[in-house]
C-alpha cells in the first residue's frame, strides 16, 4: 500500500520506497506544473518537509534568476558546440527556452532544479545545483 500525504503547500505527496523520497508536483505562479522530490533524514520527516517548504518559496521567488544563471553558464556552450543555426542565441532567447520540470529538495537543504531546454542540447535536461545557502554551484547536462 502506498503512503500518501496531503500537504498544504505541496498538495498530494506519495512515498517512493525505491527512491526513498516523497514525490509530487506543484503549480508555480506562472501556471507551470513542476514535479518535486523531497528527501529527508529517516528520523526527521518534519524537518525535511519544513526545509522543502522554505526551498519551494525560494524557487517561486527566484526561478527567473535561476534561468539567468543558467544562461550565463550554458549559453556559450550552446552557441559554441550545440547550435544548429547560423545565428547565435541571445541570453534572453536562451532564458525563454528553458522550462523548469523538476525540483529535488535534498536532506541537507540543497536544491537541484532540472530544466527542459527545448530543442537545445539535443534534448538533454539541464540540472542546476544550489547549495543550502542558495549559492549557485553550477549546471550540467543530463541524459
Amino acid at each position: 500500500m502506498a503512503r500518501v500525504l496531503d500537504d498544504p503547500m505541496f498538495g498530494r505527496l506519495e512515498w517512493d520506497g525505491l527512491l526513498c523520497c516523497w514525490l509530487g508536483g506543484v503549480e508555480l505562479p506562472s501556471g507551470l506544473h513542476v514535479d518535486v522530490g523531497i528527501w529527508h533524514h529517516e528520523d526527521d520527516f518534519l524537518g525535511g518537509l519544513t526545509s522543502a517548504r522554505v526551498g519551494l518559496a525560494w524557487v517561486k521567488k527566484y526561478e527567473k534568476q535561476v534561468r539567468q544563471c543558467l544562461a550565463e553558464e550554458m549559453l556559450e556552450v550552446y552557441n559554441g558546440d550545440w547550435r544548429e543555426t547560423d545565428r547565435p542565441l541571445t541570453a534572453a532567447e536562451f532564458v525563454e527556452r528553458l522550462e523548469l520540470v523538476r525540483v529535488a529538495f535534498q536532506t541537507d537543504g540543497s536544491l537541484l532544479l532540472s530544466y527542459a531546454a527545448g530543442e537545445m542540447f539535443g534534448g538533454h535536461v539541464i540540472d542546476a545545483d544550489f547549495a543550502p545557502d542558495r549559492s549557485f554551484l553550477g549546471a550540467h547536462l543530463i541524459g
